[in-house]
């Protein structure tokens, strides 16, 4: 999938039995870049990195809370464009059922895939 120019969330399902979880969930890319989601400090992280020019990064604020079946995810909404073909827009972070960070953000023109919608 082509997340260039549009908005899309990666996520998942996790059971956290206990604090000290670590580990990447998603990851997708290659020498040219990439993105990935992914527990570290016992926090949500994602990082999105265009051809090693331009990376941006976003970690939930509040340690991951504790259960089964709790969605962790990242996601890109779309608000516009500047320069044209370039997506301008809020990159947020969820864990369990909250928004836990919450920045703008400004990706580059290309990107890898992911599960995107749009």
């Amino acid at each position: 999938m082509n997340i260039r120019n549009r908005s899309y969330a990666v996520g998942a399902v996790v059971d956290v039995p206990g604090p000290g979880a670590e580990g990447v969930l998603f990851a997708q890319g290659s020498h040219f870049g990439g993105h990935a989601l992914y527990v570290k400090e016992n926090r949500l992280h994602y990082v999105y990195n265009f051809v090693g020019s331009l990376m941006q990064t976003i970690a939930a604020g509040e340690e991951l809370p504790t259960g089964e079946n709790l969605i962790l995810s990242a996601a890109f909404e779309k608000d516009g464009e500047d320069p044209p073909g370039v997506s301008t827009g809020v990159l947020s972070s969820t864990t369990g059922r909250t928004r836990s960070a919450k920045t703008a953000s400004k990706p580059s023109r290309a990107s890898s895939a992911s599960a995107a919608r749009g």
